[in-house]
This record gives C-alpha cells, structure tokens and sequence, in this order.
C-alpha cells in the first residue's frame, strides 16, 4: 500500500462534499492509497472512513462489530459545543437519535413500530400526495439555475 499523505482537513472540509468533482477525486485518491483511513482531524473526533462500497456494505452488515451509536454524523467539535450550549446542555448525539443509529434491541424494537408504515401497503394510498410533493419540491430546486441552498430553500417548508 502506497503511503496516505492526504491532509486530513480535506477530508473533514465541507466544501469538499460540495464539489462533487474533489470529492470523487478525494475518494478516487484514498482507494488507490488507503481504503479504509483512520482519520484525525483538528477540531474533530477521531473516525474510520471507508471508501469503497464492498467495505461499507460489510460494516452495515456486521453489526456485531461495527456500531451504529454513538455518532454517525461528523461534526466540528465546535458545533457540537454550540449545539450543547443551545440545547441547555444535552448532548447533540442523543438529540439526532433515531432508528438508523441505534444497534441491537433498541433498533430491533424501534424498527418493529415503525418498519409496517413504510411498505408498500401503507404508502399506496399516499402515493400520489408523496409523488406530488417530490415534484413541486425538485421543480423549485430546478428553478434555481443549477444548484440552490436546500436548508435555505426546502428545510424550512417542510
């Protein structure tokens, strides 16, 4: 394996998840050198990235070893600390809580409640307001020329 020098704040930029040309280059890049980076980035925690889709298949996979919890967004350390001090101090992580980043009986038992409200049955009677919605949503999105702000745009109408 070819030696990863890749500054690390790339990886942690969010331009760089913006551009989608440098971060499939970034990506391109880590395969070719190192697939699976520890990453340690100044104002961030610590983090496993993996870049190849066979990897992170395996890891959804095996949830014996590969957690979902405690964190599955990367956040600066600062936004975190600001969150918490918005929040009157609770953390972010148990705020984004939900059924994607919970492991074993919590996401077992989560899922079981909420798993029949997304199947087929349930959804064809709202098919066409869903399918409604999505189109006027992706026609504003194509009025802005190109690219738009979504949390701007389209967070605040929903």
């Amino acid at each position: 394996m070819i030696e990863n020098d890749l500054p690390a704040s790339i990886i942690t930029d969010p331009a760089t998840f913006a551009d989608d040309a440098k971060l499939h280059g970034m990506l391109a890049r880590l395969r070719r050198t190192d697939i699976f980076p520890y990453v340690e980035a100044e104002g961030h925690e610590p983090f496993w990235l993996a870049t190849k889709h066979r990897t992170i298949t395996a890891i959804e996979l095996d949830a014996k070893r590969f957690i979902s919890e405690p964190r599955q967004v990367l956040f600066s350390l600062e936004h975190i600390e600001r969150s918490r001090a918005m929040s009157g101090g609770v953390d972010p992580k148990k705020r984004m809580r939900n059924v994607t980043a919970m492991d074993g009986d919590d996401h077992r038992v989560y899922r079981a409640i909420t798993q029949s409200h997304f199947l087929s049955k349930a959804l064809n009677p709202i098919r066409e307001n869903i399918e409604a919605i999505a189109s006027e949503f992706v026609g504003r999105m194509e009025t802005r020329g190109g690219s738009c702000d979504f949390a701007k745009l389209i967070d605040p109408l929903v």
